[in-house]
Order: structure tokens, then C-alpha cells, then sequence
């Protein structure tokens, strides 16, 4: 399936009530922007879709200045430490007028995988806040 194409997201979408959006490709906007453009919009025309679940980046919350965040939080957009962070809050916040247009949407930022270890096995585990909007 090309996310960057919204036609060919219809058929995989087809019959199905809930979408996982969880990786792109680190091509920030024609993918991360884009592509979230092209998944709500074939979302939208589908009779079946009942949620969408979106896994972001934390990034797209800005820097916290040693402080704890949370689901409330907003980047500031004053400065990007990198295309990546910008493509993050731009995609973002699309993600949030989702629902506005008629899209369910769980937002998902996450921080990433972290290693754990436990005796010679290793586990992963994710850290990160979420909403629904």
C-alpha cells in the first residue's frame, strides 16, 4: 500500500473499523504530512471506519525544559531542532482537527523503545503520553 497516494488506501481500508498508523518512512513531510493527509481522507470515505489509532513522536511536543509532559502539552514552535521534529508537529496537528472532520482519532506520542534487561533475556518496552480526541 502507498501512503502517499490516497487511492490506494481505499482497498486495504475496506470492510475494516479500526486503523493502525503506527511507522513511515523518514521522508518527514511527503510521508509524515502527507501521508497522514492521504490516510484521514481515504478514512473519511469509508462507511466501516470507526477509529483511527495514530502513533506520533514526542517531538512533536517541543522541548519540555526538564519538565514532565503530558497530553496537555503544545510545542511551541518557536525553533526545530530538526526536519523530523517539524514534520512531527505539522502532521500533529492535522492529526488533532481529525475529529472535526469527522475522523476518530487516538493519538499516540511515543518516546520510543527502550531496552530492558533481565538476566541474558532482553525485552523492550515503550514509554510516551496519549490522548484521545
Amino acid at each position: 500500500m502507498m501512503i502517499g497516494r490516497c487511492l490506494s488506501l481505499r482497498l486495504p481500508f475496506f470492510g475494516c473499523s479500526v486503523v493502525f498508523h503506527l511507522a513511515a518512512l523518514i521522508k518527514f513531510f511527503s510521508v509524515k504530512v502527507g501521508g497522514l493527509k492521504n490516510v484521514l481522507e481515504a478514512l473519511k470515505q469509508s462507511d466501516t471506519m470507526e477509529k483511527h489509532i495514530y502513533m506520533s513522536s514526542i517531538f512533536a511536543l517541543g522541548p519540555t525544559n526538564g519538565d514532565i509532559a503530558d497530553e496537555n502539552q503544545v510545542h511551541h514552535e518557536k525553533n526545530f531542532c530538526t526536519g523530523y521534529e517539524k514534520s512531527k508537529v505539522v502532521a500533529d496537528k492535522i492529526a488533532v482537527q481529525a475529529p472535526s472532520e469527522g475522523v476518530s482519532i487516538v493519538l499516540l506520542l511515543s518516546w520510543g523503545s527502550l531496552p530492558a534487561w533481565q538476566g541474558h533475556r532482553r525485552n523492550r518496552c515503550c514509554t510516551g503520553v496519549g490522548r484521545t480526541l
